[in-house]
């Protein structure tokens, strides 16, 4: 019995002696985890700010689309169309060195069933960028009435897109410390100064939309509204413990 009792305290010193030695080592060292966010070093938390903002900038493409026997008819009339669309969209107050050829192709056109090229379809795809988002609708009608006749859109934007994005980035740090101060009163304790802060962009920040619209001038007026835009930044930080 006496030889069991020693037995076992012997494992159990060297037991801790392991762990000590475990302990001092620097290599393959581990971070307690202690909860969600809560950690034996820190307090690290995620956080994204979002803000809301009215467009200033709309980028538009408008196309002509052509279809004949020959390339040479296809390209001839698709260019005097595209012509009086340039035309048209200027005269609704675009300027002419705004706008830039977005897409242009000819490709053959074979028939049902046949090998044989029947037509040559002819696509023409110019684009240009206003800061008068509310005449948007205004210049599309004007495009559509010159003979425009494929690929409507709409992407709207921002001039300072920086501007909303720091400001999205002010709230994702706010909201970050709002969660370490929660995460840190469920544990009893206080927070401290961040100790790391790491800005987790891929991009602008800004959630585009893009809008199409068909060209139907019996129906009207296109409906075009620019609507709000969404900025967002996300942050990652690590407070210390207080």
């Amino acid at each position: 019995m006496k030889r069991s009792v020693r037995n076992v305290l012997l494992s159990c010193a060297a037991l801790a002696i392991c762990l000590l030695l475990a302990g001092c080592s620097g290599e393959g060292a581990q971070t307690i985890v202690l909860g969600d966010g809560l950690k034996a070093d820190g307090i690290s938390v995620s956080a994204t700010g979002e803000v809301s903002v009215t467009p200033d900038t709309a980028t538009v493409s408008v196309g002509v689309f052509t279809q004949k026997a020959s390339a040479r008819q296809a390209q001839q009339e698709n260019a005097r169309t595209m012509s009086a669309v340039v035309g048209a969209v200027t005269r609704a107050g675009i300027r002419q060195e705004d706008i830039k050829t977005a897409q242009y192709s000819v490709y053959p056109s074979y028939g049902y069933k046949e090998s044989r090229v029947t037509n040559y379809d002819v696509y023409n795809v110019i684009q240009f960028e206003t800061g008068d988002v509310n005449k948007v609708g205004e210049v599309l009608d004007a495009a559509a009435d010159a003979g425009a006749n494929t690929s409507f859109s709409v992407a709207f934007g921002l001039k300072d897109e920086e501007k909303a994005y720091r400001q999205a980035l002010e709230l994702a740090v706010k909201d970050a410390g709002s969660k370490a101060g929660k995460i840190a009163a469920a544990a009893g304790r206080g927070v401290g100064a961040p100790r790391s802060v790491t800005e987790t962009r891929s991009s602008s920040g800004v959630v585009r939309e893009t809008y199409t619209a068909a060209a139907d001038k019996a129906g009207g007026e296109i409906p075009v509204l620019a609507g709000t835009l969404k900025v967002q930044a996300t942050v990652e930080v690590i407070y210390d413990w207080r």
